[in-house]
């Protein structure tokens, strides 16, 4: 038939994409959900003087406060002592394929799919000693590391920022 499109019409199109929004903003709602309640994650330790050297893989399992302001990691077997990084105090976040110097150094200890998984992120200590500092941890799957990426990163561009004064 001449003069009919197949081409779906605007209202088509707004309905779908309104569809995809609100997708969107139930996995974020459940991943920050579950983030809360405690997701499992492999933290990527090694020695910072040895070039090389081996890389412990140590479970663990992070925890995003309620109010979504600060993100905490407990090692599995530690004395409870754990690592709590408020998000005002993010200096990156990334995969850990994007970081070239700790790909250079760790590729011959990481297998592909760890590659894929790696998370770097970098941030601000309370010691006024260290200029910044960093951990490294393997998400469950590529996805998920995508999933933590977007979701820190969401989340660390809403929280004031020292430099976001007004004036």
């Amino acid at each position: 038939m001449e003069g009919i499109s197949s081409e779906p019409g605007p209202m088509k199109v707004f309905e779908n994409a309104g569809k995809s929004a609100t997708l969107a903003l139930y996995i974020m709602a459940a991943w920050l959900s579950s983030a809360v309640q405690g997701r499992y994650a492999m933290l990527l330790v090694s020695s910072p003087e040895a070039h090389g050297a081996p890389i412990w893989r140590v479970p663990t399992k992070y925890y995003l406060d309620h109010n979504h302001s600060s993100l905490s990691f407990f090692p599995g077997g530690a004395d409870g002592t754990d690592l709590s990084i408020m998000m005002d105090a993010i200096l990156g976040i990334c995969s850990l394929s994007d970081s070239m110097m700790l790909i250079a150094q760790w590729e011959s200890h990481l297998t592909d799919m760890e590659k894929n998984c790696g998370v770097l992120l970098k941030y601000r200590s309370n010691d006024a000693k260290a200029s910044g500092c960093e951990v490294c941890f393997l998400e469950e799957s590529e996805a998920a590391k995508d999933m933590f990426i977007h979701i820190l990163t969401v989340l660390w561009l809403e929280k004031p920022q020292p430099h976001s004064a007004w004036f």
